[in-house]
């Protein structure tokens, strides 16, 4: 997988997550803020986090909400992690074989892809 794949995997997951384009953000330089998990430093001022921090194929702690999240959408059956496979099992059965953090990875961005052309009809 490249490192352009992956920033395009972390964007989508910190999309679905709740993360937001700053609409002063540039092309060249993307900037995004979250309601919740983004830090204040002053009333006036949050500090903007870019697509290089996010940590959704890093951190299990990162990713495991994003989890919980799909895990609570209707049409969602039950989300199952071993170590060597991740399925998420919904309308569609989303398989990926891999370790224990690149597996349910794959397996949210395939998932999120999905559930945004859903949302779009």
């Amino acid at each position: 997988m490249t490192y352009k794949e992956i920033i395009e995997g972390n964007i989508l997951i910190a999309e679905f997550d709740g993360w937001v384009l700053d609409p002063n953000s540039t092309p060249y330089k993307p900037r995004y803020t979250h309601p919740e998990k983004s830090t204040k430093i002053t009333d006036n001022v949050v500090l903007r986090s870019s697509p290089d921090n996010f940590k959704y194929r890093e951190s299990y702690d990162w990713l495991y909400p994003v989890l919980e999240k799909i895990s609570e959408i209707e049409y969602v059956a039950d989300i199952e992690i071993t170590p060597n496979v991740t399925n998420i099992y919904a309308d569609k059965t989303f398989c990926h074989f891999g370790d224990f953090l690149t597996a349910p990875w794959e397996c949210a961005v395939d998932f999120i892809k999905w559930h945004n052309t859903l949302n779009q009809k």
